[in-house]
């Protein structure tokens, strides 16, 4: 009986490449940006403000909500950072938590494009049942997406 290793050194090597090709693409992959979004409304469900922050770029985000964020005739949060508004109303009380805890969310389709994404988000009234259609967009950065815009 032949040894086939000896008389074909090459299929060895191809096998050796293709194995460790096929691991390299696995463990590559970018994880799902839709997993950072329902971790996301997990946090808000938990009133994890770690995760929160884990889920949300602050410094970004706060954009596409600062008239939700905003208090007429409060002078006090003139001084106090967007990114901190915006962490305030994403938990305990906030506006936005309080808001978005009542609804039932959908998360639809994922587009992704390079190191961003946008992320389709339905929030169902509950009472109602009616249907506000959002798409959140979300970046890839250091190993994980951020939520950057609430809607788009």
């Amino acid at each position: 009986m032949k040894n086939l290793s000896k008389s074909r050194p090459w299929r060895t090597g191809a096998l050796v490449a293709v194995v460790f090709g096929l691991v390299v693409l696995g463990c590559s992959g970018k994880p799902n940006p839709k997993n950072t979004i329902m971790d996301f409304f997990s946090a808000l469900h938990a009133d994890d403000t770690t995760l929160v922050r884990q889920s949300v770029d602050l410094g970004r985000a706060w954009r596409s909500v600062s008239p939700d964020l905003e208090t007429p005739g409060d002078s006090l949060l003139a001084d106090i950072p967007w990114d901190e508004r915006l962490l305030a109303a994403l938990t305990d009380e906030g506006k936005l938590r309080t808001r978005w805890i009542k609804t039932q969310v959908v998360i639809g389709k994922t587009e992704m494009v390079a190191d961003s994404a946008n992320v389709e988000v339905s929030f169902i009234d509950r009472d109602t049942r009616v249907q506000f259609y959002n798409k959140m967009a979300l970046v890839f950065r250091n190993g994980a997406w951020k939520i950057v815009a609430f809607s788009i």
